[in-house]
């Protein structure tokens, strides 16, 4: 009777090592931070990258949950519920995390649960600190609604200088058809007055 042997093979075992070690540095030395959670929020797995952008060491890091992380209960408790659609669904979301110093971060989030073969469910997720980028955005937001103001007040400054131009050349109008001597010719200099006012703070 054959026996069957399975002999190891020590250059396929060489070859999942040195495939583990390479993931592992693509994943050690990625600029962005990656992480993978359970559902409750403890925190499983990170790399350098998310635990400097929290001001925390790897081990302090692991020590922690997501829920001393976020800086919304209700956002973070939001994003979950988004999450429970299909198992290695990517999706994104910009939400504020907590540093170890208590300052507070705008992180853009992409994230998917993973289904173990053992039906234990997790999160995996890639973090990019965007608080900068959010500033910038939010500057170029009020500089854009500054520029349309301007815009706007230049063109009804432009149209009342046309209403106060004409007011003043009736008023010119009517004082040369007055005698000086006439009470309406002072009224006539008066509204001119008025009008000439008006156009420089119009200019102004």
């Amino acid at each position: 009777m054959a026996l069957n042997v399975t002999v190891a093979d020590p250059d396929a075992e060489e070859r999942l090592r040195a495939s583990e070690a390479r993931y592992r540095s693509l994943i050690q030395g990625a600029a962005y931070g990656i992480y993978r959670t359970t559902v409750e929020g403890q925190i499983l797995d990170a790399n350098p990258a998310i635990a400097a952008m929290l001001g925390y060491t790897v081990d302090e890091l692991l020590a922690r949950k997501m829920t001393d992380l976020s800086a919304s209960p209700a956002e973070r408790a939001a994003l979950i519920e988004k999450a429970r659609g299909e198992p290695n669904e990517m999706r994104s979301s910009d939400v504020t995390w907590r540093r170890k110093d208590g300052t507070t971060i705008i992180v853009r989030l992409t994230a998917r649960r993973v289904d173990t073969e053992d039906g234990i469910s997790c999160f995996e997720g890639i973090a990019e600190d965007i608080t900068e980028k959010h500033a910038l955005d939010e500057q170029l937001r009020q500089a854009l609604k500054m520029e349309a103001v301007g815009r706007l007040a230049r063109g009804i400054a432009h149209d009342f200088n046309n209403v106060l131009a004409a007011i003043i050349g009736c008023s010119e109008l009517l004082a040369l058809r007055l005698p000086p001597a006439d009470p309406s010719f002072d009224e006539a200099q008066e509204i001119r007055k008025a009008a000439e006012r008006g156009a420089s703070l119009t200019r102004q």
